[in-house]
């Protein structure tokens, strides 16, 4: 997944196409003669004729004119994606540490990330139309979400997270691959700002559920530091005592 278009669309003016004639980079380069140039259809078309004229070896200009053409018309419908503020705030983040699986935690932190990003650099068609307030991530790879959260899982380990996920109303997925981000939220309560996508995993801390201590090493069977943990422990212990005593008063007492 492509996220920041304008490197993207220099990286391709200076060294040309990674494929031939590739749809998504003809795309990238329709936005940015769009919205970096300020050109119009027919100024974008010879532009992107020229181009391919130059890097693209066989590029032929009348074969080649549907793809030119699907490509600038859906420039009009997004816009160049930029590098962005991204500001994730407390509510969302609330709702996130009410999974209890760390990766369900790192996998919906990256997807409400994303779906941020992607709310913001884009175009709606109509301005009052219900779903501009929703936030998406669309045109993913989960695989690919996974590696930016940092979970290597097995294929039905997969499966079974995005499942979990759907079960907690936290996101809702359709069958065209869109995912909608359902703990998404307009707050000033801003708790992590992100300046760039890149390893984005890195800004999600999980903290102890006792005292709030970013934890370096995280167990399988709890969310706490050693020292809450201990302490934790020990009061279990201790009200199982209390409750064995008191049974075994209960006892005695029956009998007699």
């Amino acid at each position: 997944m492509i996220f920041y278009d304008k490197k993207r669309a220099e990286e391709i003016l200076e060294n040309g196409f990674s494929s031939f004639m590739s749809f998504e980079e003809l795309f990238i380069l329709a936005k940015y003669f769009r919205d970096e140039e300020g050109e119009n259809d027919r100024e974008i078309k010879d532009s992107l004729n020229d181009f391919c004229a130059r890097y693209q070896s066989g590029f032929n200009e009348v074969l080649s004119r549907k793809k030119i053409a699907s490509a600038i018309r859906y420039s009009k419908k997004h816009k160049l994606r930029i590098n962005i503020e991204i500001n994730i705030n407390k509510k969302e983040l609330d709702s996130i540490k009410m999974l209890k699986s760390h990766n369900l935690q790192k996998i919906l932190f990256v997807m409400l990330s994303i779906a941020k990003y992607l709310k913001a650099n884009y175009i709606p068609k109509n301005k009052d139309k219900e779903d501009n307030n929703k936030y998406y991530v669309y045109s993913y790879n989960f695989i690919k979400i996974l590696k930016m959260a940092k979970v290597n899982v097995s294929k039905h380990k997969r499966k079974l997270l995005l499942y979990e996920l759907e079960q907690s109303g936290f996101i809702t997925t359709f069958p065209n691959g869109y995912f909608e981000v359902n703990i998404a939220c307009d707050d000033s309560d801003t708790i992590i700002t992100l300046n760039s996508l890149d390893d984005i995993i890195d800004h999600y801390v999980i903290t102890c559920d006792a005292c709030g201590k970013i934890l370096d090493n995280v167990s399988k069977m709890h969310c706490m530091c050693t020292e809450c943990y201990k302490k934790k422990r020990l009061e279990d212990v201790n009200k199982n005592v209390k409750k064995h005593t008191e049974k075994v008063k209960m006892l005695n007492n029956s009998m007699c």
